[in-house]
């Protein structure tokens, strides 16, 4: 087990030039409440999105990103879409998350020059998912990353192998959800797989996240200080190492 507090894995550092100007507060339970980044980041969406059907978006969506409607028309789910490119970020809510809980990573990610996809849960979870995913793939993503607090990240392991996933971050996230069974997935799965918790997260113990993690890969496994759980880790005092993180599993898995 690796505790950030003390050392970093060298498989995902990240240099602090990547962190330096693009540090936000993080989502919290009140994603309204949410402070605007401190410097400016272009986020604006470049993709064409012709024949995706564009929807207001909600104060709580930052300028630039802009939000469309996938799936059935009567179970439809709201994906917000940042940046451009090929490399695309697909930031997966927790429980009862809407499009609302990512936004500010997303544009903070699309800034760093990623197509980046986030969405709100509707009726039918997986199919939230895929529609998620199916508007990455139609907006020109040819390599996709999975990023999931709690839930969301065990639905990623869970669907990784299977969409084909160039790397997956699990934050926080339990071994099993609504029947989805990220230890399962893992087995599957053959990419790159980071899994992120913190020591004294109440609602899904460390020890239960880490079970997702591979036991032979003792590096892929991070254990954070605190008790915040998923999103609200990026509004604590541990914000930027579990940003590095991800910007260190980012870098790596797109890459090549």
């Amino acid at each position: 087990m690796s505790n950030a507090a003390a050392s970093r894995p060298t498989r995902f550092t990240v240099s602090a030039v990547i962190l330096g100007a693009f540090l936000l507060v993080g989502c919290t339970t009140d994603p309204d409440a949410e402070s605007a980044p401190a410097s400016t980041v272009t986020a604006e969406v470049t993709a064409d999105l012709g024949g995706l059907t564009e929807v207001e978006v909600g104060s709580c969506v930052p300028d630039g990103l802009r939000a469309v409607q996938a799936g059935p028309a009567d179970d439809p789910t709201t994906v917000v879409v940042a940046g451009g490119g090929t490399d695309a970020v697909l930031l997966v809510p927790q429980s009862g998350g809407d499009e609302c809980q990512w936004a500010q990573e997303a544009r903070r990610l699309a800034g760093e020059g990623y197509l980046v996809a986030t969405f709100g849960w509707a009726g039918d979870d997986e199919a939230s998912f895929r529609a998620a995913t199916s508007v990455l793939d139609r907006l020109g993503a040819q390599r996709t990353a999975f990023v999931g607090a709690s839930k969301g990240g065990t639905y990623a392991v869970a669907l990784a192998q299977e969409l084909g996933a160039v790397a997956v971050v699990a934050i926080s996230s339990p071994a099993t959800f609504d029947g989805m069974d990220a230890v399962a997935g893992r087995a599957a799965y053959t990419g790159p797989l980071l899994v992120v918790a913190s020591a004294d997260d109440r609602d899904v113990p460390a020890s239960q996240t880490q079970t997702i993690a591979r036991p032979d890969d003792p590096e892929g496994f991070v254990q954070l200080e605190g008790s915040s759980h998923g999103v609200a880790i990026l509004s604590g005092p541990v914000a930027d190492e579990l940003r590095g993180l991800v910007d260190g599993a980012l870098a790596e898995a797109f890459a090549g």
